[in-house]
């Protein structure tokens, strides 16, 4: 929820983030090689991963919730079996 009609925006801890910081910090994201860049993921991991980033990236978080998670299997469309 931005703050005003500059670059920063009210984070959920209350403080201020600098936009321009946090868009140099995800163009930086692809430059480091990580230990899952390393592996082959089946196509439901890759997908899922893909959804979360997605999530992140939208709604500007680095950590989700568990609720958060579980509403991006929904979205996917995996539910719950007896």
């Amino acid at each position: 929820m931005p703050v005003c009609q500059s670059d920063y925006v009210l984070c959920s801890q209350g403080d201020l983030r600098d936009l321009d910081a946090d868009r140099s910090r995800q163009s930086r994201r692809g430059a480091n090689v990580s230990y899952s860049s390393q592996h082959t993921y089946s196509a439901e991991a890759r997908e899922l991963s893909s959804a979360l980033d997605t999530y992140k990236l939208r709604h500007r978080r680095c950590y989700l919730t568990f609720e958060e998670i579980v509403g991006v299997l929904r979205d996917l469309g995996y539910r719950k079996t007896s």
